[in-house]
């Protein structure tokens, strides 16, 4: 899967291939280069998977429900969504969309 470099990665990526080609380079320059790239792909690892993992937490600590929970609710859903029929779903933190319908897992549960 192709996916784009990041226009500020790509420059801390040349700024330390510059740094580690040079004669006379000065290791904490070249060490402050590392950390700052470093940081920069850190920042860049996308929210979206600490989401996922942290959504992934929060429905594992999570006993069966038999009631509605609004604290879970809240805690892992942006918003209810509907699709173009009306039937409901829900868009969750981490931008995956859970639709209620036959074409889902959870539509066969009764069926065993």
């Amino acid at each position: 899967m192709f996916h784009e470099i990041p226009l500020e990665v790509m420059r801390h990526n040349n700024e330390v291939a510059r740094l580690l080609e040079s004669p006379s380079n000065d290791k904490e320059v070249v060490r402050a280069a590392f950390l700052s790239l470093a940081a920069e792909k850190y920042r860049r690892i996308g929210s979206q998977s600490t989401v996922s993992l942290m959504l992934r937490a929060e429905f594992e600590q999570q006993t069966p429900l038999f009631d509605f929970s609004a604290d879970l609710l809240k805690h892992t859903v942006n918003m209810v969504i509907f699709d173009t029929t009306g039937n409901p779903g829900l868009l969750l933190k981490n931008n995956q969309r859970i639709w209620k319908g036959s074409d889902h897992a959870d539509s066969d549960c009764d069926a065993a």
